[in-house]
């Protein structure tokens, strides 16, 4: 009889932990389960974002690379105008040294024998051609360089305010979406720390669930075994 008082007595004490602990173990779960959908929705928008800012930045580098090339044929087309101007430059030594020899072919012609004339004749001539030629090629050579310098102008003024904003626009774009990927991603770690304790503040709910439990049906088992061999038990304590 004292045995069988003694159980519940317990009972009539770990019967209301039991009923604490279920009610503790169950909103511990739903806090866990919460914690774990809010982690896998903000590891998904980390994941989401962190490919886009791949493919961002990816845009970005290319847009780079678009711009390096820019600068490179803008480099080849300055290159042909310092070509142009240099070729301009060697015309212009040869005008002036076939204007100096026309001008001394000129003056030996006149100051000339007159049984030597044709031969001074012939040098005037030909320094005459000599000079027509360099100043021809010093025209054309003007001419390129001037449509060279253009070009260079022309490409520059097009393409190099297009390609700074570009460059602008995707390095923008990627900033944005790193600092986007970073929060998201220091959302996810919270997200995982908060679900971590609650996983913890869970199993051990469940331990002392569990414990109380074992206690709460060892002690109804022992009654059960006493029960049949006293005549008239006593009443349950309330």
């Amino acid at each position: 009889v004292d045995r069988m008082l003694q159980m519940r007595r317990q009972i009539a004490v770990t019967s209301p932990q039991l009923q604490a602990a279920v009610v503790a173990s169950n909103k511990a779960e739903t806090l866990r389960n919460a914690l774990k959908v809010r982690g896998d929705a903000a590891k998904r928008e980390y994941d989401r974002l962190r490919q886009e800012w791949t493919r961002q930045n990816q845009a970005y580098q290319r847009t780079k690379s678009d711009e390096r090339r820019m600068k490179g044929q803008l480099r080849g087309r300055q290159a042909r105008v310092r070509a142009a101007r240099n070729e301009m430059a060697r015309w212009e030594r040869q005008v002036k040294t076939e204007s100096f020899r026309l001008t001394t072919a000129e003056k030996e012609f006149t100051a000339a024998d007159p049984n030597r004339k044709n031969s001074f004749r012939s040098r005037r001539d030909t320094a005459k051609r000599l000079l027509d030629n360099a100043r021809r090629q010093l025209d054309r050579t003007q001419k390129k360089h001037g449509a060279e310098q253009r070009s260079v102008e022309e490409f520059a003024a097009q393409q190099e305010p297009a390609a700074a904003a570009k460059i602008r626009e995707a390095k923008q774009t990627v900033d944005k979406t790193y600092r986007a990927k970073e929060a998201a991603q220091a959302a996810y770690r919270k997200a995982l720390d908060q679900w971590q304790v609650a996983n913890k503040a869970y199993f051990t709910a469940m331990a002392t669930r569990l414990r109380l439990k074992a206690e709460h049906n060892a002690a109804l088992e022992e009654i059960d075994k006493i029960r049949p061999t006293i005549p008239n038990p006593p009443a349950a304590p309330r």
